[in-house]
């Protein structure tokens, strides 16, 4: 299941955790290692995880990367996270 993520500065991303997502581990309710996300628009930093699948998918985004795009957008303002480790 993805989920969309509304940050304080308006952007939008859509994240996934699950055993059909690019996440670790790869199954469902889970505490995550690493999550996949679409954004269309991401920061420079994200450009190592991008997928050759789709030009705005990134698979295995460490929970520390994910939360540097967190404040990058300056908080979650809509939606739930995965649970991160």
């Amino acid at each position: 299941m993805s989920i969309l993520i509304t940050f304080n500065n308006g952007v939008e991303i859509s994240v996934g955790a699950s055993e059909k997502h690019y996440c670790l581990p790869r199954k469902n309710n889970s505490i995550y290692t690493h999550i996949e996300l679409c954004h269309t628009s991401a920061p420079l930093f994200l450009k190592k995880y991008a997928c050759p699948l789709g030009d705005s998918i990134y698979a295995y985004v460490p929970s520390g990367v994910i939360r540097k795009l967190i404040l990058h957008h300056g908080g979650v303002k809509q939606g739930r996270m995965p649970t991160l480790r």
